[in-house]
């Protein structure tokens, strides 16, 4: 997610509307994923902030991947400030990232600690007494705060349920377990693929990608950075996978193993909790902790997404399979009165070369085939 910053300036027919309002009540976030069903939105939210854009209330603009543009805002002229979140927290980056994350998790729960019960002696170490049970925890989270504090919040109730309840003969945990801990990780992946239930398209994708991690036994990707995959990932298939955070963006603009790779690569996870009988239980991935192991391996593992957004296209409707060179035809329905218009996707002729006509078998005139 990117988060910018704009302002908005002091001008009679806005600022009056604030200056009743507390500033706590100022409408500073527009979060633009949220719109994203409808584009149309979107242009008209940034065409507003681009047309009031001055001092002194300030406004944050945040945007999920593929689910949002900024349209009439230019980074470092409308907005200065920029915040990649995908940017931050990459567990398996580098040491000092590794141990950035830790950190980061372990001032979290204190600042909330602090916060409620107003006690500094009251810190995370009064709910774990072991640091790999708290890392397996923050490597689970894939450094989302919200992913973490709900497996947290899990993790307490579980422990919470084990102390109220009838405890067994011997010595009673005094802290949050490791079973405890992987219930809460392997629950919050439940959760997240449950959000793929009425989205079959999106379910396809993530099943595809998850046959690829298996057959190259790891947890992360390479995808290569050109148009055609730009625009496979901009498919709600793949956008909306991002949003429920069952893949995660881990690094950008990588080189390829391979120098005949001519573009550079972006490089994915799959969701840790998601995917944790597979990689803890059943071995069938290594999930990846080390950048070593992104540079040795993951750059050579080029995951190819237009593989699966062709079949699913297929599946709909969207496109029609050529018998011949097993490329699609995709048919695009026009206004009504107007000839159908049918693009060939098969590298078989020139973009303007006209292939051969035919009749339509909808009676509209003649139907021309082209090279997508």
């Amino acid at each position: 997610m990117s988060i910018n910053r704009a302002s908005i300036p002091r001008k009679a027919s806005v600022f009056k509307a604030f200056e009743a309002c507390p500033p706590a009540l100022f409408p500073r976030f527009f979060p633009c994923e949220k719109i994203s069903y409808n584009s149309d939105l979107q242009k008209y939210l940034s065409f507003y902030i681009d047309r009031i854009l001055d001092d002194p209330i300030y406004c944050w603009v945040s945007i999920v991947p593929y689910r949002g543009s900024l349209y009439h805002l230019d980074k470092g002229a409308d907005l200065q400030h920029l915040i990649d979140l995908d940017e931050n927290l990459v567990y398996e980056n580098s040491d000092k990232d590794r141990d950035l994350c830790i950190s980061y998790f372990r001032r979290f729960v204190n600042n909330r600690l602090l916060y409620y019960f107003n006690d500094p002696s009251i810190t995370v170490n009064l709910l774990f007494n072991n640091n790999q049970n708290f890392e397996k925890l923050v490597l689970a989270s894939m450094g989302n705060s919200r992913d973490f504090g709900t497996m947290l919040l899990k993790c307490w109730s579980e422990f919470r349920t084990y102390r109220t309840a009838q405890l067994p003969p011997g010595r009673p945990y005094q802290y949050i377990s490791e079973h405890m801990v992987i219930l809460s990780i392997k629950n919050n992946g439940e959760k997240k693929i449950s959000n793929l239930n009425n989205n079959p398209n999106a379910l396809k994708a993530w099943n595809d990608l998850e046959k690829f991690c298996i057959a190259k036994r790891s947890s992360h990707i390479a995808i290569e950075e050109n148009r055609t995959n730009i625009d496979a990932m901009s498919r709600p298939e793949f956008s909306d996978l991002i949003y429920h955070r069952l893949l995660h963006l881990r690094k950008r603009h990588v080189p390829a193993k391979d120098t005949s790779v001519e573009n550079k690569l972006s490089i994915y996870a799959l969701n840790y909790s998601s995917i944790y009988d597979l990689h803890s239980n059943e071995q069938k991935i290594q999930f990846i902790r080390d950048y070593n192991s992104v540079h040795n391996r993951v750059r050579r593992d080029i995951y190819d997404p237009t593989l699966i957004i062709g079949h699913i296209q297929i599946q709909e409707g969207e496109v029609f399979p050529c018998m011949s060179c097993g490329g699609g035809c995709y048919l695009f329905s026009p206004p009504f009165g107007r000839k159908a218009e049918i693009f060939f996707s098969a590298a078989l002729m020139d973009l303007d070369t006209l292939a051969f006509e035919m009749p339509s078998a909808l009676a509209m005139a003649v139907t021309f085939i082209f090279r997508a």
